[in-house]
């Protein structure tokens, strides 16, 4: 689970800053409801 969660911290998109924080959380909501 902790490297899931890593991989989701690490999207292709790379060049957004720390305060897209929230897109990230919703990508692991995403994740995990699907």
């Amino acid at each position: 689970m902790p490297q899931q969660t890593l991989t989701l911290f690490r999207p292709p998109f790379s060049n957004f800053q720390p305060s897209s924080v929230g897109f990230h959380i919703l990508t692991i909501v995403l994740s995990f409801c699907s």
